[in-house]
């Protein structure tokens, strides 16, 4: 008789550690954000663009759901604290809709409460939206789906073109934002775009395997052959994205990714829209340059594999002198 344990065994991986990997490698949110826009640069797309929609703080509206299913409330109470819940940056029509619709669902607490059911799960999203290489079916079950491929580390060192995402951690983002994601994409050439629903709560399971979680490619609508990218929608958002963290997001990452192809350097277009307005992505300023008491420069050429030439180089100019 052969007990269990012994022979050759393999290493088994828990299906949460996928979460705790999410969670060292993405740090924040806007990271996480970052990353898959970074995956629309690598694609060649020649523009990313960034939807979010967090027309309330999500959290809150939840509390009046709970408050509603509790009896705590009655319904004449939700509506005013629903009110106080919706985003500052909604203009006057979309807070007129919005509101009109909670109180058509008024009539009773369960009637309100399963509408800000439907109000959580339908209308807090992120989506980012590219039209880069797109991939096909068999990306998506090759390489999509199998985290640590030597894809992009192969493109880094052929040398041939610039690649600013790495080890997978694109997917990662994915999980690190929200509870669900849905990702659709193309190439060119083909008339079907190919669909897979992640439902990231299936890693938290007890006793889940890695190797036990499945998600399906499954063929999506069709369209003309010339038409290709990648659609990434996430939602069941874990973080309330507020027009000031929307703004900071943009200051700390979005004005700083550049284009390295483009001569003279310029930013990698990208349009950022809250709520379904187009947010200014403002330069950094010309007088901080002016009033800054030196410049630093830093070039990496990765090609200089001659251990007599210098492939890092580092030029600092101070104000008024090199």
């Amino acid at each position: 008789m052969t007990e269990r344990g012994q022979g050759r065994q393999p290493f088994r991986i828990a299906a949460r550690a996928m979460r705790q990997l999410g969670a060292e490698l993405i740090t924040s949110d806007e990271m996480a954000l970052y990353e898959l826009i970074k995956n629309g640069f690598d694609a060649r797309s020649p523009r990313t663009v960034v939807a979010i929609s967090a027309p309330a703080d999500a959290s809150a509206v939840a509390l009046v759901r709970e408050q509603l299913a509790m009896g705590k409330i009655t319904t004449q109470v939700a509506l005013e604290r629903l009110e106080k819940t919706l985003s500052s940056d909604l203009n006057l029509q979309q807070r007129v809709q919005i509101l009109s619709e909670f109180r058509e669902h008024a009539s009773t607490c369960s009637v309100l409460r399963d509408h800000l059911d439907a109000f959580i799960r339908d209308n807090f999203w992120i989506e980012v939206k590219d039209t880069g290489s797109g991939m096909s079916a068999d990306d998506l079950h090759d390489k999509f789906m199998l985290v640590g491929t030597p894809n992009r580390l192969d493109e880094k060192s052929s040398g041939t073109r610039t690649i600013l995402g790495e080890k997978g951690i694109g997917r990662l983002s994915m999980m690190k934002l929200g509870e669900v994601a849905c990702v659709h994409s193309k190439v060119k050439g083909s008339t079907v775009w190919h669909t897979i629903q992640f439902d990231w709560k299936k890693f938290d399971e007890p006793g889940a395997e890695l190797g036990q979680v499945f998600f399906d490619v499954l063929p999506g609508p069709s369209e003309a052959p010339e038409v290709h990218g990648t659609v990434i929608r996430i939602t069941e958002l874990l973080a309330h994205w507020s027009a000031t963290k929307v703004n900071d997001f943009l200051n700390k990452y979005v004005r700083r990714l550049q284009d390295p192809y483009a001569k003279p350097r310029r930013p990698y277009p990208i349009d950022v829209l809250l709520n379904g307005h187009r947010l200014p992505i403002v330069p950094i300023p010309s007088w901080l340059l002016d009033v800054a008491q030196f410049q630093c420069e830093i070039i990496y050429t990765p090609s200089i594999t001659d251990a007599d030439s210098v492939a890092l180089r580092r030029e600092v100019k101070w104000k008024g002198g090199i």
